[in-house]
């Protein structure tokens, strides 16, 4: 069950939802025919998997979208002067998101071991073209990790020194393009 999960809902971690869904009980699954119950199926049953639900075409506030964080100012949290964390919403949130997770290193988050970007990878390396191509395609590969990037019109790096600038322009699934860029 936990291949299944991890094969058609993503995460092998759903497969209590699968018990759920079909009303299994332990051992859930069995090779044994005379073993099988309405509760334990047999190798090679059809079970029900959940799946997305239709899409519709409604109007979709970009606002809504891209949801609301805590604003940050060079890694920092912000005070609002009133006991609070200054916030970000909608299309800033996206901007600071995108931005964030161009500059932080994959596999820094412990937790997140696929957020961020292998841009900081580069650093000490010998400068060149081809640092500079690979710097462009991991910011490109970084912005369409987010799940609200539908896609980037331009991934752009120019080495100067010993520092690369790089421009992506993402276009979000609602709104206008967003432009980001960044120094390493």
């Amino acid at each position: 069950l936990q291949k299944i999960a991890a094969r058609e809902l993503g995460d092998a971690s759903l497969w209590r939802d699968l018990i759920s869904i079909n009303s299994l009980d332990y051992p859930y699954l069995t090779g044994d025919p005379t073993a099988v119950t309405a509760n334990v199926k047999l190798y090679g049953s059809q079970i029900a998997v959940p799946s997305a639900s239709n899409r519709t075409n409604a109007q979709i506030d970009p606002n809504a979208v891209f949801g609301v964080d805590m604003k940050l100012d060079g890694g920092l949290l912000l005070d609002n002067g009133i006991g609070d964390f200054v916030v970000v919403a909608g299309r800033d949130n996206y901007k600071q998101a995108i931005e964030n997770r161009i500059a932080t290193r994959r596999k820094e988050l412990t937790f997140h071991q696929t957020y961020g970007c292998d841009i900081p990878t580069l650093l000490g390396t010998v400068t060149g073209p081809t640092a500079t191509l690979l710097a462009a395609q991991y910011a490109k590969e970084a912005v369409l990790a987010d799940d609200r990037t539908q896609a980037v019109t331009t991934a752009v790096a120019k080495t100067v020194g010993d520092v690369t600038a790089v421009n992506v322009v993402a276009v979000p699934v609602a709104g206008a393009p967003v432009a980001v860029s960044n120094n390493f």
